[in-house]
C-alpha cells in the first residue's frame, strides 16, 4: 500500500484491518510489524536506513494530521514511535543497505502471537452470518439435551455434537459459543453424575 496515494487513505484502510485483528491493538502492538519498502523511489528521500525512516515518520505524522478515526491514529501513533526511536516493530526495508537474515532473525525472535485473535477468531463473520451461526449452535444444543435425557444415549452422536462444540469455541471467538460450551460442560456432568 503507497504512504502518498489518495492521500493515505489506501494506508488508512490496511491500518483499520490492521487495527481489528485484535481487541486492544496497543496491549497486542508487539505482534505486528510495519515494514515500509520502496522508500528509496519517493523523491528527496536519503539512500540511508536512518534518512530513509526519517521521511517515513514524517509522512506517517501527515497522516495522522489528516486522521479522524481514533483506531487508526493508535496504529498511526505506535508506527511513529516506533520510527523514531527505530524500535523494531517498523522500519524500512532498502534492499542494498537492510541485513535480510538479520531482519528475519529479529521477525522471529521479537515479535509475539497475538494473545486473542479477534478477527482471526471471528472470521470476519457478518451479523447475519452470526445470527445463523448462534441458530444452529442452540439446535445443536437442543440435540445434546434431547440425547443426554435418553435411557441410552448413542454415544457416537454425543462425541461428534462434543467435537462440534469444542471446535467452534477453540476456533471462533463469540459469547453465544463460549456460553453454548459452558451449557455442554453443564449438561455433561448433570449427566454423569444422575448415572452414579
Amino acid at each position: 500500500v503507497s504512504l502518498l496515494e489518495d492521500r493515505g487513505g489506501a494506508m488508512r484502510s490496511v491500518l483499520r484491518l490492521i487495527r481489528s485483528f485484535a481487541k486492544d491493538f496497543y496491549e497486542e502492538k508487539k505482534s505486528f510489524m510495519f515494514l515500509f519498502t520502496h522508500s528509496n523511489e519517493i523523491a528527496g528521500v536519503p539512500d540511508s536506513i536512518e534518512g530513509a525512516r526519517s521521511c517515513v515518520e514524517k509522512e506517517v505524522i501527515r497522516m495522522l494530521d489528516g486522521t479522524k478515526d481514533e483506531d487508526t491514529k493508535a496504529v498511526l501513533e505506535v508506527i511513529r514511535k516506533c520510527l523514531r526511536k527505530a524500535w523494531p516493530f517498523a522500519d524500512v526495508f532498502l534492499p542494498l543497505r537492510t541485513d535480510a537474515k538479520e531482519l528475519a532473525s529479529l521477525i522471529e525472535k521479537r515479535l509475539k502471537p497475538i494473545e486473542e485473535p479477534h478477527l482471526a477468531t471471528t472470521c470476519g463473520l457478518t451479523q447475519s452470518s452470526r445470527l445463523t451461526l448462534s441458530g444452529e449452535i442452540q439446535n445443536q444444543l437442543q440435540r445434546l439435551r434431547r440425547e443426554l435425557s435418553e435411557g441410552s444415549p448413542n454415544a457416537d452422536r454425543v462425541s461428534e455434537a462434543l467435537k462440534l462444540f469444542r471446535y467452534f469455541c477453540r476456533y471462533i471467538s463469540m459469547e453465544d459459543i463460549r456460553n453454548a460450551n459452558l451449557e455442554v460442560d453443564r449438561l455433561l456432568k448433570d449427566y454423569i453424575t444422575q448415572q452414579i
